[in-house]
């Protein structure tokens, strides 16, 4: 089976979702909603971490092509 790359504008979603979810995260923790805090922060993290599977994999498949 052949692997895909991510598409780049996928990726750049992942990361502007990510920056969204952080700033929310700040804005909820400003007006003591620690619930809602810890929601975004743990959402910002998964995107964070998805990006980086995405950026990896990139240069994995990349490097499996040459």
């Amino acid at each position: 089976m052949d692997k895909t790359k991510i598409q780049p504008l996928i990726l750049i979603i992942l990361l502007i979702n990510a920056l969204t979810m952080g700033m929310l995260a700040h804005d909820m923790y400003t007006e003591n909603k620690t619930g809602y805090s810890l929601t975004f922060i743990g959402l910002c993290i998964f995107f964070i971490l998805f990006l980086a599977y995405g950026l990896i994999r990139n240069r994995r498949v990349k490097q499996s092509i040459r």
